[in-house]
């Protein structure tokens, strides 16, 4: 009786594993398709900039065409196709710093410079609970006018 268990127990340890890996294996080899109407090429237009496509290098796109290109402790970084705007949330402190490598990260990926970075519909905003002096506004970039 207790060979009999070891083998059940045994077999388990060693099938249990086996099909959980396969399993991981399967999710994370599945292709997921982005909505039909996400841009393609390597370039789109934004506020008529021409600018890098923020889908191909997106960390998520959203089932509403929207992506999302930086997601660190620091700052977020979002483009909303809808209203063609770019959301930079600050969530690091102080917010000035935060604030400029943001920025520069907006800016690197687009592939564009300051003065077309300008012309782009850019909100820059923060959280109470990273920057409470700074919160409640929204700002533009700090380099445009």
């Amino acid at each position: 009786m207790n060979r009999k268990k070891t083998i059940i127990i045994a077999g388990v340890l060693i099938i249990a594993p086996l099909v959980a890996g396969i399993f991981w294996a399967s999710i994370n080899s599945t292709q997921v398709s982005l909505p039909a109407d996400v841009p393609q090429g390597e370039t789109i237009q934004s506020s008529g900039q021409q600018i890098s496509n923020v889908y191909n290098t997106a960390k998520e796109v959203t089932l509403q065409t929207d992506a999302i290109m930086a997601d660190n402790e620091n700052y977020q970084i979002m483009y909303f196709k809808f209203s063609d705007e770019f959301l930079v949330t600050i969530l690091g402190s102080p917010f000035e710093s935060f604030q400029k490598m943001a920025e520069r990260d907006l800016i690197s990926q687009l592939k564009i410079d300051e003065n077309t970075a300008c012309r782009l519909k850019v909100s820059v905003t923060t959280p109470s609970f990273a920057n409470p002096d700074e919160a409640g506004r929204t700002y533009g970039l700090s380099f445009c006018e």
